[in-house]
C-alpha cells in the first residue's frame, strides 16, 4: 500500500518533484564544499565553520564591519564568481534592505538564532524588503533570519523574500515582516524549504492609490503566498503566527500553482477571511502535517480547499470557525476536490477522516529539532494508528523515528508531524 500511496501523492506532481530535484542537484554542483560546515543550533559547526574561514578565506566571501571582503551583501553578491561564491555574514545583526540576487550563490549565516538579515532595525522604518531572488538565478541559503522587511513601493509583496527564481532554505527564520500580502515569503518561481520557520509576518491594507489602480492583491498568504505556476516544496518546517487581512494566514495556494508540506506544522495562524492556516486553490498535497489552532473569521479556520488536496496521515484540529471546509466558490473557482484521504484525524468532523476528537495536543513548543512542534500526549488517539507497512516517512519534523510504538503496537506511528517516541 505504500507504494501505491508514493504514487498517487506524486501522480499530478511530477512536474515539482522533477523541478525541486533539479534545484537541489543544481545547488550541490553549483556550491560543491566538501568538509565544509553547516551551522547548527548546538554552535559545534558554527565554530568549525568559521575555522575554515579563517585557514581557507580564499573559499568564501565575508560580509560584515570588520576585517571582511564587503561592508554590504549587495557588494558581495555582485562581486560573485562561480568559483567564489560561498557568501557568510559575519556579523550577528546585518542590516541591508532590497538586496537582488541575481548571481548564483551561496548565503550563510551562523544558525538563525545567531546570525540576522534584517531591512531595519523594525519593520515600521524600513523601506524595502530583505531579498529578491531573480528569475533563472539558483540561491541557497542556509542558517540565517531574515526579517523586518517592509516594501513601500508596489506591488507590496514578500516583504522577507520575493522569489522568481529558484531557491533553496535550509534552517532559516522568515519573521517579523510586514507587507501587502505574500508577506513573508511570495514565490513566482521555486522554493526548497527545509527545516525553516516562518512567523509572525503581518499584511498591510492597500493604500488609497494601491486600491484606486487595482495594484496588488487584498492580503492573502501571510506567511507564505504561492503564485501561479509557482512551485513550493516544504519538509520539517512551522509556519506560525501569521496574519493576514485576507486569506490564508499561514500559506495561500493560488490557482494553478503546486505545493507540497511533508512533516510541517501549521499552527496559530489567522486570517479575516477563510482558511486561517491554509487557502487553497491550486493544488497542495499534506503528507504528516500538524494543522492546529489557527483561526479564520470565516470559515476553514484550518483548511479551506478551493483547490485539490491530496492529504495522508495529518493531524487537524483547534481551528476556529471549523478545522475544514470545502469550498464551493464556483465561477473560476470551481469546487473543491479531495485525492487521496487516508489516516487523517480532524478533531471536529467537519469532513470525512479517519478518526475525529480531541487528539490531546500540546502546546507550540521547542520539543527538540529546531522548529517548533505540538507534541502528543501519551493518551491521544494519535498515537500508534499508522501501521508499519503504510508509513510513508522514516521521520517526523524533529527527524526522529517513526514507528516507535508507544503503546506497545508493534511499530504502528502516529498522525501528524510529531511522532511520541515513548
Amino acid at each position: 500500500m505504500i507504494k501505491r500511496i508514493r504514487m498517487q501523492l506524486h501522480k499530478g506532481f511530477s512536474g515539482t518533484v522533477f523541478s525541486t530535484v533539479i534545484v537541489l542537484l543544481f545547488a550541490r554542483f553549483l556550491f560543491p564544499s566538501p568538509g565544509t560546515a553547516e551551522p547548527d543550533g548546538n554552535g559545534e559547526n558554527s565554530k568549525l565553520l568559521k575555522e575554515q574561514i579563517l585557514h581557507n578565506p580564499e573559499l568564501f566571501i565575508t560580509v560584515g564591519r570588520e576585517g571582511c571582503d564587503f561592508l554590504l551583501l549587495q557588494e558581495a553578491v555582485r562581486k560573485a564568481v562561480p568559483e567564489r561564491n560561498d557568501i557568510v555574514l559575519m556579523d550577528p545583526i546585518h542590516t541591508e534592505g532590497g538586496i537582488i540576487i541575481d548571481r548564483d550563490v551561496k548565503i550563510r549565516g551562523f544558525g538563525a538564532e545567531r546570525t540576522i538579515l534584517q531591512a531595519a532595525e523594525n519593520p515600521e522604518i524600513a523601506q524595502d524588503r530583505v531579498l529578491v531572488i531573480q528569475e533563472g538565478i539558483t540561491a541557497v541559503v542556509t542558517s540565517v533570519t531574515i526579517r523586518h522587511g517592509n516594501p513601500t513601493k508596489p506591488l507590496r509583496c514578500g516583504a522577507g523574500i520575493q522569489n522568481y527564481g529558484n531557491l533553496v532554505l535550509n534552517g532559516c527564520d522568515i519573521r517579523s515582516n510586514t507587507a501587502v500580502y505574500g508577506v513573508g515569503i511570495w514565490n513566482k518561481g521555486r522554493v526548497v524549504m527545509h527545516n525553516c520557520s516562518v512567523s509572525d509576518n503581518r499584511s498591510l491594507p492597500r493604500t488609497t492609490a494601491e486600491i484606486k489602480s487595482a495594484a496588488g492583491c487584498t492580503g492573502s498568504g501571510a506567511g507564505i503566498k504561492n503564485e501561479s505556476d509557482a512551485e513550493l516544496i516544504c519538509y520539517n518546517s512551522t509556519i506560525s503566527g501569521n496574519s493576514a487581512r485576507s486569506k490564508g494566514g499561514g500559506l495561500f495556494v493560488s490557482c494553478e500553482s503546486k505545493a507540497r508540506l511533508v512533516n510541517c506544522t501549521v499552527s496559530g495562524n489567522e486570517s479575516k477571511s477563510s482558511g486561517g492556516g491554509i487557502h487553497i486553490r491550486g493544488d497542495l498535497e499534506l503528507l504528516y502535517c500538524t494543522i492546529a489552532n489557527n483561526h479564520s473569521l470565516r470559515q476553514g479556520g484550518g483548511i479551506y480547499n478551493l483547490g485539490h488536496l491530496d492529504i495522508e496521515g495529518c493531524l487537524i484540529a483547534g481551528n476556529q470557525v471549523l478545522d475544514f471546509v470545502m469550498g464551493f466558490g464556483g465561477g473560476i473557482y470551481g469546487t473543491g476536490q479531495i485525492g487521496i484521504n487516508d489516516y487523517n484525524l480532524i478533531a471536529d468532523g467537519s469532513f470525512d477522516s479517519y478518526l475525529t476528537g480531541d487528539p490531546l495536543l500540546a502546546p507550540l513548543g521547542d520539543n527538540s529539532g529546531g522548529t517548533f512542534t505540538h507534541a502528543l500526549s501519551q493518551e491521544s488517539p494519535a498515537v500508534d494508528v499508522i501501521p508499519p507497512e503504510d508509513l510513508a516517512t522514516e521521520e517526523d519534523q524533529r527527524g526522529l523515528s517513526r514507528g516507535t510504538g508507544a503503546h506497545d503496537r508493534g511499530n504502528y506511528g502516529d498522525i501528524g508531524a510529531f511522532e511520541r517516541q515513548e
